[in-house]
């Protein structure tokens, strides 16, 4: 057990700040403000990172990463930039759920997809295949070629967990779509690092953690980390993937606790961690969950479970606001001006995490003013000096996203896709892309890439939409309004086809149903089409059917009248 008060935390870290200030200015004399060798030390490695003073016959040490830890780590608040983990590990909170005065930039951007079913065991139970990028181009300082990790230092598989110490602090039960907006969240991200990224053994290849953050009122944003490894204990031999790499992912709940496994089908070995009491992962037991300045925060082994059963659109945790979710954190690459990263590239506030990565010389702290790489169509697009994509398909083959365990098997179950509402902002922001389409389809992530790319579902104009899945082998029905004139001779329209070129993902035949099916009436009548399958999956959408009157009237004239008039 473990005790930190946070509001104390925060104002050192602001105060050693302004310490260190004052020691680069003042020289030897440091020594009479009484401070003692560790505490000298302590403000001279900040003074090196503000101020980039670097001896010139070597180049800066690479900044921080999550993917060079060993054995599990306990982070009181993984935004506090002295912490052993850099802030981009850390899921975004919302500013309004921040405790007062909170000093530090929670995170940069996460564009993600949300997978929603109703299938059970879709909450709880998941497995989701990928295929890493090819081998990077070499990066150059000039930014004429390009590797992921400029781009960005992670991305992660998402679930939200059970945690009724964490924001909103009520009450939760494990794998249950009981819970509400009310029950205390947690969210695991199972975060995957490029090459460049320091993963122990091998900077070339790819490595991966299981971390959780809790969201507490007076101690910031508490985070456990632990790697993925072979024997699956924290200390054990780190998994290590190589560009190109088929891998197999699988995160269920056991009783033990929510457990991950990474298995590289290529290479054919396996790494897993569980997020257990026994593995060193805690919850975090604030003393008061209203605003306290005094307020302690202890921690204790708890053992993590998945929340819901289903991913239903409602299951979003709470102040999470995910479920199972696949996403990027991007922004963290600006390159210095040199290899030694004496010139910072835009001399503000977010030149910060500064080092040598890949041989160049490269900020990787948050661009908050996003005018880094990040932000510009450095991405991939099939050009041989920017990076391959990440290919993001399923366990069976044919088709993209996470698969359900039901019914003892697992299952593409999940229908619809959410691409969460991003800050877009610069000259590009980076996107979800088909590429293929029916068994074939899988989904890319960056720009379009020529001959590749079969849908970018509108590039950055898809955040905050939800689309039907085109990649799960269901039908994709399409909806238009139509206006029909009325039957000869009726006020009706016996038939009208709202159809708009509906079709089936991996191309079986399709029927059609219309409700209601007509006739259809003068005026305008609200219509939904389902098309079903011959698997018997269905898809619909609605649309408006406008009769008009074009008949002209007719006029039947009496039989002749001959009138008579009296003299």
């Amino acid at each position: 057990m473990e005790k930190s008060k946070p509001k104390i935390v925060y104002r050192f870290a602001i105060k050693r700040l302004a310490l260190a200030k004052l020691l680069s200015s003042q020289g030897p004399r440091a020594r009479r403000l009484g401070l003692s060798a560790h505490s000298t030390l302590t403000v001279c490695a900040v003074v090196v990172l503000v101020t980039g003073v670097m001896p010139s016959s070597a180049p800066p040490p690479p900044p921080p990463s999550a993917a060079s830890i060993r054995g599990t780590v306990n982070i009181a608040d993984c935004n506090d930039p002295d912490s052993p983990l850099p802030t981009w590990i850390c899921r975004e909170a919302p500013k309004a759920l921040l405790p007062p005065g909170y000093p530090y930039y929670v995170g940069h951007d996460e564009p993600e997809m949300q997978f929603y079913s109703n299938t059970p065991g879709s909450g709880n139970n998941v497995q989701w295949k990928i295929r890493l990028p090819p081998t990077d181009p070499t990066p150059d300082q000039a930014g004429t070629k390009v590797a992921n990790r400029q781009l960005y230092p992670t991305y992660w598989f998402s679930m939200a967990l059970c945690d009724p110490e964490s924001t909103p602090f009520g009450a939760c039960t494990p794998n249950s779509d009981a819970n509400t907006s009310q029950s205390g969240s947690a969210i695991l991200e199972l975060q995957f690092y490029p090459p460049g990224s320091s993963c122990p053994g091998d900077d070339s290849k790819w490595c991966a953690s299981l971390t959780i953050d809790e969201l507490t009122t007076n101690c910031g944003e508490p985070t456990t980390a632990a790697p993925i490894t072979t024997d699956g204990t924290p200390g054990g031999p780190r998994l290590l993937m190589s560009p190109s790499d088929s891998i197999r992912i699988r995160i269920k709940d056991t009783a033990n606790g929510l457990e991950n496994d990474v298995e590289d089908l290529t290479s054919g070995t396996t790494g897993s961690m569980v997020a257990s009491g026994a593995n060193g992962f805690t919850q975090t037991t604030e003393s008061s969950h209203a605003v306290d300045a005094s307020a302690t925060c202890p921690t204790n082994p708890f053992s993590y479970h998945p929340e819901y059963l289903t991913a239903s659109t409602s299951h979003n945790g709470s102040w999470i606001n995910a479920n199972i979710n696949f996403s990027f954190e991007i922004g963290h690459g600006e390159l210095c001006g040199d290899t030694a990263c004496s010139t910072k590239p835009d001399s503000d506030s977010d030149d910060t995490g500064c080092g040598t990565i890949l041989g160049i010389g490269l900020c990787a702290g948050g661009d908050l003013d996003h005018d880094g790489t990040s932000y510009v169509a450095d991405w991939p697009d099939g050009t041989a000096n920017h990076p391959g994509s990440l290919i993001i398909g399923n366990v069976l083959d044919d088709g993209m996203g996470p698969l359900s365990f039901s019914g003892g098997s697992y299952q593409a179950a999940y229908g619809k896709v959410f691409f969460q509402p991003a800050g877009v902002k610069g000259a590009f922001y980076p996107f979800f892309s088909q590429a293929g389409t029916g068994r074939s389809c899988v989904f890319n992530f960056g720009n379009d890439i020529p001959g590749t790319t079969t849908n970018d579902f509108g590039k950055a104009a898809q955040y905050g939409t939800t689309i039907t899945n085109p990649c799960t082998g269901a039908p994709i029905a399409k909806c238009k309004n139509t206006t029909v004139a009325t039957d000869l001779n009726v006020c009706t329209a016996a038939t009208a086809s709202i159809d708009n070129g509906s079709f089936d993902s991996d191309g079986d035949a399709l029927t059609m149903t219309q409700v209601p099916g007509g006739p259809y009436t003068l005026g305008t009548t609200s219509v939904t089409l389902t098309v079903t399958d011959t698997e018997s999956l269905s898809n619909s959408c609605s649309a408006r059917v406008r009769v008009i009157d074009r008949q002209p009237p007719t006029i039947t004239c009496p039989m002749p009248v001959v009138q008579k008039r009296r003299p």
